[in-house]
């Protein structure tokens, strides 16, 4: 009987010691799997005092279109100086207005491609701005607006000491706005080409924002060069039919030349970032003919194309400009 008990009793022991294991185990995997945030590069001391819900200006929402002008807004947590509140925004929005000015995408993606629209599923992408570009846009660009909450301060930069006079205004809202057309259907408009991108939440917002504008770039030059080889296969004799869905591995360098972010949302339940880009073809005429000839040399060596290099460049921006007007958005071919 004492046996049976001291028996009992080591069972107990060694089921509670299995079970602190395990809870530990369990503990130790969920602490691996939370996000790694990125730290703020600066050491100042943001702005102290109860917290508020955050405010957005509403050209934050949406930014001002010139055709003649490029804009770029510059955001910065709220620091307890103005003054290096406002560097700090006008130093990102400096850095979002070179990119949108000139910009180089370049590296290896996996790409989930589906009727010729790309979808992001892991990429080593990089952007390089030229040093030249960046020098231009600190030189020549103005403030047009600002604006500052407790949480965050935003400026709105322009291209240029002089040009039309815009009106803005920074009043701003704490209410998110509505979920907006394009995060169903980009705008399809002649002459441009548009793409979306979103970042998940990070601890500081301003990070999830500077990653949603850059997934928009990335998406921009996949969709540039998804669209681009899907019109040159065109006149590819035996090119075969394209499938519906295809998972393909693939590098790829590409200039983007005034890509400028138009309209932001956030999510307001899930909290995640989304930013809409737009681009003239015009200002991309040579990447675009790189791009097709790229292409070409790239393919010429399997299968002989039925028109000359000249015609086939010709042909594809009449079709690019033609497919964004009055197709389907995502499809590549009608």
């Amino acid at each position: 009987m004492i046996q049976a008990s001291f028996e009992l009793l080591e069972f107990r022991l060694i089921l509670r010691v299995a079970l602190l294991l395990l809870v530990a185990g369990c503990s130790s995997a969920q602490v691996q799997k939370q996000p790694e945030f990125r730290q703020s590069e600066t050491q100042e001391t943001v702005q102290s005092g109860p917290r508020t819900e955050a405010s957005y200006p509403a050209w934050f929402w949406n930014t001002p279109i010139l055709e003649d002008s490029l804009f770029a807004v510059g955001l910065s947590e709220t620091f307890a100086r103005t003054e290096t509140s406002e560097q700090h925004a006008i130093a990102n929005g400096v850095e979002s207005l070179a990119k949108a000015l000139s910009v180089r995408i370049k590296g290896e993606y996996g790409m989930l491609s589906r009727r010729g629209r790309p979808i992001l599923s892991g990429s080593d992408m990089q952007e390089e701005v030229p040093s030249t570009i960046h020098a231009f846009v600190e030189k020549h660009h103005q403030v047009v607006a600002k604006y500052a909450s407790p949480m965050h301060t935003f400026v709105l930069l322009r291209l240029g000491e002089k040009g039309t006079a815009i009106s803005v205004s920074s009043t701003a809202s704490n209410a998110l706005p509505e979920e907006p057309s394009w995060m169903t259907s980009l705008p399809r408009e002649p002459g441009y080409i548009h793409a979306s991108g979103q970042s998940n939440p990070y601890y500081r917002e301003t990070e999830s924002w500077c990653a949603a504008e850059e997934n928009a770039r990335t998406s921009l030059a996949l969709t540039l060069e998804s669209k681009v080889r899907g019109l040159t296969k065109k006149y590819r004799e035996d090119a075969g039919p394209t499938l519906d869905s295809t998972i393909i591995t693939v590098s790829t360098d590409v200039q983007l030349n005034r890509a400028q972010v138009v309209a932001r949302w956030k999510h307001p339940e899930y909290h995640t970032c989304h930013v809409l880009v737009r681009m003239p073809f015009s200002a991309n005429t040579e990447a675009i003919t790189n791009l097709v000839k790229s292409i070409l040399t790239e393919e010429s060596q399997q299968e002989p194309t039925q028109k000359s290099q000249e015609e086939i460049i010709q042909e594809t921006f009449h079709q690019l400009d033609r497919v964004n007007n009055t197709e389907e958005q995502g499809d590549v071919m009608p």
